[in-house]
């Protein structure tokens, strides 16, 4: 007589191999995850200083001081010179936060006036920081 369905141990034996496809699967979309969000942060701290390095150009080029304003109610940040503005920048899926600056100035000669952060949070709400230093060309 053949039996119908499966045995005890075949069952185990499925849940088993189920379960531990289930726990790579899972395992492996949540360290995709944490990647992208930390890629997406190296990305936006670079489109930022290269905003930032813009202004600076701008300023030494045209022999103008600037003012880069921090707008956290839209996540922007928005340089003018000699209150025009010349460009702005919009954070996607980023929260722009004051740390110490709620603007940067920027002389005529292409130089950062003020010490200061700025920071926002990425998807996780974990504070992403960018340090600038006065006078220098570097932004960390």
């Amino acid at each position: 007589m053949k039996k119908k369905g499966f045995t005890l141990m075949e069952l185990i034996v499925y849940l088993a191999i189920a379960a531990i496809i289930t726990a790579v699967t899972v395992t492996t979309i949540a360290s995709v995850k944490n990647f992208r969000i930390q890629y997406t942060n190296k990305i936006c701290q670079k489109e930022i200083a290269l905003f930032i390095h813009r202004a600076r150009m701008y300023c030494y080029a045209k022999g103008v001081d600037g003012i880069i304003n921090l707008d956290v109610s839209t996540n922007r940040l928005i340089f003018t010179s000699n209150t025009i503005k010349i460009d702005e920048f919009y954070l996607d899926n980023k929260e722009l936060q004051y740390s110490n600056l709620s603007k940067l100035t920027v002389s005529n000669y292409g130089k950062i006036k003020e010490d200061g952060e700025l920071k926002f949070l990425d998807e996780n709400n974990k504070p992403v920081i960018i340090t600038l230093h006065v006078g220098s060309e570097v932004v960390d």
